[in-house]
């Protein structure tokens, strides 16, 4: 022990590893969970697609839906360190997978909104 100090050397040591170098607080319960991700996508991608095929132009809505969910993926970039550390990759890939179900959705849509209209169209000629 040093002369002059409160706490000896070697508690101080033993205690400081008992420290965490930096706190990891636990995210993944303050964060949508991976059926959470999938099942919003497929209710959006249904809305999304029920628009399209009714006005092919208003597949612009589901194009705001995807605007907005990648405006909230954005958002979990700031965590993304712990989100990785505590669900891996699987989570960013449930989110992306999530987007991709409205583009498909608001797409094919689109595609059979435009075509059932130039039916309509082609009939009354």
């Amino acid at each position: 022990m040093r002369r002059g100090a409160i706490i000896p050397q070697g508690v101080a040591t033993l205690a400081s590893l008992g420290l965490p170098a930096r706190a990891l607080a636990e995210v993944s319960d303050k964060v949508p969970t991976v059926p959470e991700f999938i099942v919003v996508g497929m209710i959006c991608g249904a809305l999304a697609f029920g628009l399209a095929s009714w006005k092919w132009w208003l597949a612009g809505f589901g194009a705001a839906i995807v605007a907005v969910m990648c405006g909230m993926a954005a958002d979990l970039l700031e965590i993304r360190e712990a989100l990785l550390h505590e669900l891996g990759w699987s989570y960013f890939l449930a989110g992306a997978t999530s987007i991709l179900i409205v583009v498909v959705a608001t797409g094919a849509g689109a595609i059979r909104g435009w075509r059932r209209r130039r039916r309509e169209v082609s009939r009354s000629d």
